[in-house]
């Protein structure tokens, strides 16, 4: 019964997918010149799409008779009235510039701008907007883009080529797209999950495209810019914006019966943290329409030159407005490198009244990749993207899923490893790798330069590491090392072999058994260097580093046991025998060397041997951890509490 439903439901949604009819076209202004990102949607909803880049729309809508609204920042919104039958439509639409229907003001030199009324009215009204939903959830669609578009032929004095970096790098350098179901409740509680992911180049990878870095809400006091810096931007409606800010009322249009107000912001001082641009403010409900704001070097931004956000605010039901479209441009510049980027959202489908599990967001959880979200075929992005592909996108992806296919594979990374892995002379002076890419696996032996030292108690102590790591597509990760040593002085032979085994990665959970015999320092925080021992001994003819042979056997767990909660535990055995000084041997012509022994407390004891089984418990933790979660994979984003 169950199948024959399940059969019946996917029947159900391939015939509305089939009936579906294709509304395209491009939106463009009185100049023809396309209008990029301009919004698409059913009049009296969120359900609608966006325009590319090139000012192309395509909506798919079930045949029926329909307003469609076009709208963009800065134009008058037009609707159209259609009727979808069987057959495509193309509709290309012409939007006009704001025709603003406020009579001319004469403002006197001490007058004030009309615009500090409209500004006064929308900070009285901040608050409430702010908390206008105790809870939503929506459906959020994000495409990011970044690209490079000169790079010179030398940095620092050192040619670009040399770096790694030549003119096949141009153009687009990251392109993905995702859809998330986005869930807030007040207080800035969110959780978001997303469901689709892709990655131009990587059909494995995740896209790291994330509506909550994405979240510009100008009816917060500060705008948090994430990475690009660590102070807040003042809204230009804060409580405190008139502090910061200069307005001038441009002028204000009617749109659907309401009074537009377009306000050009101001900073008032340079190098303050604040925006400029203009913002679009609503008549007599002091909400805003629209924004068009910019960041620039002066407000101290890091890693670009200057951003851009655009957004535009849509009607959710008869009383509350939300953002509908979401575009953030940016413009990069160092080291004579140059590029550009954008990222645009889409956030359609609001449920103000969503009925979230009691334990919802009790987790910290923020972010959740599905595992699936990586699987979706070309078939689902074409139906599921609101925002048409350009051609350069869709040569991107063809282009670099067609290399990855081929880079990805055993022969090519078989042929790789070939060159990589071919044995030269000065590995037996700086250590060798051995790799096999395609199973994810390496053999190394360290270089024994690095771990040749001289000390009273064994002379020269040559030693040697050598290992083997494999990676498993879930993360798991196996490590197996061992450590060789022998002193020359002493004759003493010693190894320490580990065996270091990640069994679930989301919870850092760890295990890890060795054993051996190999000399150690009495105080086990090794706090004297053997490098700078061996000089010492050498040059100066004094011995600091005391030495004892410790023979043991140790195992120890290590796992999140909750979020938040670290848990250690390591059980051991060790037989500690004296060892004494063999040699006497240095460049000084004044040696001083002093007996292998140590002066902390029943330092008899210590020398004459004993046994030991050591029992280890410990934990940390750190209240109300906040976190992502992405496939075998935790993503620690902290808490504002300490770590205990």
């Amino acid at each position: 019964m169950i199948r024959y439903l399940i059969f019946i439901l996917c029947l159900s949604v391939h015939s509305m997918m089939a009936n579906a009819v294709t509304i395209s076209g491009t939106i463009t202004d009185e100049a023809n010149k396309p209008l990029s990102f301009a919004s698409v949607f059913l009049k009296g909803t969120t359900t609608g799409v966006t325009a590319n880049v090139e000012g192309r729309y395509v909506l798919n809508l079930n045949p029926g008779t329909y307003d469609i609204v076009f709208q963009y920042v800065g134009y008058l919104k037009r609707t159209e009235h259609i009727t979808v039958d069987a057959s495509p439509i193309t509709l290309h639409v012409k939007l006009q510039p704001e025709n603003f229907k406020l009579k001319e003001i004469v403002i006197a030199a001490d007058a004030e701008d009309p615009a500090y009324r409209v500004i006064r009215n929308a900070i009285k009204k901040r608050s409430d907007y702010l908390t206008e939903t105790d809870a939503f959830s929506c459906h959020v669609y994000i495409k990011g883009l970044q690209r490079l578009d000169s790079i010179p032929k030398r940095i620092m004095g050192l040619k670009a080529v040399d770096l790694g970096l030549d003119s096949s790098m141009l153009g687009i350098v990251y392109l993905s797209e995702s859809e998330s179901q986005y869930n807030f409740k007040q207080t800035d509680r969110i959780r978001e999950i997303m469901i689709s992911s892709k990655v131009s180049g990587d059909n494995q990878a995740f896209s790291w495209n994330q509506a909550s870095d994405f979240d510009f809400n100008f009816y917060r006091n500060l705008i948090d810019a994430g990475n690009l810096s660590d102070r807040g931007f003042v809204s230009p409606i804060s409580e405190s914006a008139l502090i910061y800010y200069r307005y001038k009322l441009i002028g204000a249009y009617y749109e659907d019966g309401l009074l537009v107000n377009k306000i050009q912001v101001i900073p008032r001082r340079r190098n303050d943290p604040v925006f400029s641009g203009y913002i679009y403010i609503i008549e007599d409900t002091w909400r805003i329409h629209s924004t068009d704001l910019y960041l620039t070097k002066e407000a101290k931004i890091d890693f670009v030159d200057s951003l851009e956000i655009i957004q535009s605010y849509n009607k959710v039901n008869d009383s509350v407005w939300m953002p509908y479209s979401q575009t953030m441009l940016f413009w990069f510049r160092a080291f004579g490198i140059k590029g550009n980027g954008r990222y645009v959202g889409v956030f359609n489908e609001y449920n103000l009244n969503p009925q979230f599990p009691k334990k919802f967001f009790k987790g910290g959880e923020e972010l959740k990749v599905n595992e699936d979200a990586n699987k979706k075929d070309s078939v689902y992005w074409e139906t599921a993207r609101p925002i048409p592909l350009t051609q350069e996108e869709i040569d991107d992806y063809r282009k670099k899923d067609s290399l990855s296919k081929i880079q990805n594979s055993k022969p090519y990374l078989d042929s790789l490893d070939r060159v990589r892995n071919k044995f030269k002379f000065n590995n037996l002076l700086l250590g060798y790798n051995y790799y096999r890419r395609y199973h994810e696996t390496n053999f190394y032996v360290s270089s024994p330069l690095q771990a040749l030292n001289y000390n009273t108690v064994e002379g020269w102590a040559p030693s040697l590491d050598i290992g083997y790591s494999k990676e498993w597509k879930d993360r798991r990760q196996l490590k197996l090392n061992t450590s060789l040593r022998y002193g020359l002085s002493n004759q003493l032979v010693q190894f320490k072999p580990q065996i270091e085994y990640l069994s679930k990665p989301e919870r850092f959970r760890q295990w890890t058994l060795s054993g051996g015999r190999y000399v150690a320092q009495f105080n086990g925080n090794r706090p004297i260097s053997e490098f700078v021992n061996t000089l010492y001994t050498l040059s100066f003819g004094e011995n600091y580093m005391k030495l004892y042979l410790d023979e043991f056997i140790s195992f120890q767990y290590r796992s999140e046991l909750i979020n938040g909660l670290m848990g250690t535990f390591n059980l051991s055995y060790h037989n500690r025998s004296p060892l004494n000084n063999t040699t006497n041997y240095t460049w000084a012509d004044d040696q001083r060397f002093t007996i292998n022994r140590t002066d902390i407390l029943n330092a008899d004891n210590v020398l004459a041997g004993n046994q030991a089984l050591l029992l280890h418990v410990s934990a940390g933790i750190r209240f109300k951890q906040k976190y992502y979660t992405r496939p075998h994979q935790k993503i620690i984003t902290g808490s504002k509490y300490p770590k205990m």
